[in-house]
């Protein structure tokens, strides 16, 4: 652990968040360490006596440019956290801040491009009203890095900062914008690593609580997103289960079927097991047409190479094979359900 961590100059991982784990360098982690408790004193400077110390903030700038991984990432890591103070805006620094972030989202190094697109996501809490003026560009480079596949955190880090930033936008000034960003959250729900299916069911939740303007788009939307969303819902990892949960009860409201959207709606008190048994006992009984695509969503997360989507597919399969009525049981490869989950036994 960073100095300035044990020191309790940083916030811990609330602060860092995803970039802040196991396998990361010591550099890495001092660096971002280092950076972040520098934003924190000179956030305390602008709260408490409102004057930015101007010499500091300069000083840094031209570490973003240096061959210097380590400087460019604790120069990154300290404008990323200083953004978010809404004095920034008021000392006419945000223009030089997200002109130094969007510049940095390029940088060949991975971590130093997730600080920046932190950066750009906290823009959303330090300068909310200059955020409609600079969309274009804040949304561009996010959506840019939903789709780096040389770094899962980078693209967890752009999932995150989306939901902050589209928690400020409107359905209106997101335009074009909203139907990629859902398609493209979508694809991650699913995903291996854990950080990606928690920022991913964190934005998808956001997007449906933003798509009321959008209502035709978004229940297409959230049918092809469904089956996922109950998949998930018991998931290893207790905080993706909560997110997915949540996301589920958000995007309820643009499903076709009253009813289940009045099941998921009664069930919010429910624990996440409970309520995966009673939506997929509502499928089972009374939606042949969700059920199917249900089962053919779970029938592809079997066969495919990751664990934790096989085993949350085979208890899926397993709840609506108990529940089922016996006529559609009938047509239902169960010989195929058998060598799936004996081929995630064999693999533990």
């Amino acid at each position: 652990m960073c100095p300035a961590l044990s020191r309790g100059l940083c916030p811990g991982k609330g602060l860092l968040g995803p970039s802040f784990m196991p396998g990361s360098s010591a550099e890495v982690q001092s660096s971002i360490c280092i950076g972040a408790a520098c934003s924190c004193f000179v956030r305390s400077v602008l709260l408490r006596a409102e004057l930015v110390p101007q010499r500091l903030v300069q000083s840094l700038f031209p570490w973003l440019g240096s061959p210097s991984a380590n400087l460019r990432l604790t120069a990154t890591a300290f404008f990323a956290e200083l953004v978010k103070d809404h004095l920034v805006e008021k000392k006419k620094l945000l223009k030089p801040l997200l002109k130094a972030l969007l510049q940095r989202s390029r940088d060949p190094i991975n971590t130093v491009r997730q600080m920046a697109m932190r950066g750009v996501g906290n823009m959303a809490s330090g300068a909310p009203t200059k955020l409609r003026r600079h969309r274009a560009a804040v949304m561009e480079v996010l959506c840019r890095g939903l789709e780096d596949a040389a770094s899962t955190e980078v693209a967890a880090e752009c999932l995150l900062a989306l939901t902050k930033v589209l928690g400020r936008l409107k359905t209106r000034a997101m335009g074009s914008a909203l139907e990629d960003i859902s398609r493209s959250t979508r694809a991650f729900l699913g995903a291996e690593e854990e950080v990606l299916r928690f920022s991913a069911f964190a934005l998808y939740g956001t997007l449906a609580s933003s798509a009321l303007g959008r209502r035709s788009f978004f229940s297409r939307e959230v049918e092809e997103a469904f089956p996922s969303l109950v998949l998930h819902l018991r998931g290893p990892a207790p905080a993706v289960s909560s997110a997915c949960k949540v996301a589920l009860h958000q995007c309820a409201p643009f499903l076709g079927s009253k009813r289940v959207q009045q099941r998921i709606a009664a069930g919010a008190g429910l624990s996440v097991a409970e309520l995966q048994d009673k939506v997929c006992g509502h499928l089972a009984q009374d939606c042949p047409a969700l059920l199917e695509t249900l089962c053919s969503t779970a029938r592809s997360c079997c066969m495919g190479s990751y664990q934790a989507p096989q085993a949350e597919a085979i208890t899926v399969l397993g709840i609506l094979l108990d529940m089922a009525p016996a006529e559609r049981l009938q047509r239902w490869d169960l010989a195929f359900l058998w060598g799936a989950f004996a081929n995630l036994v064999k693999s533990l």
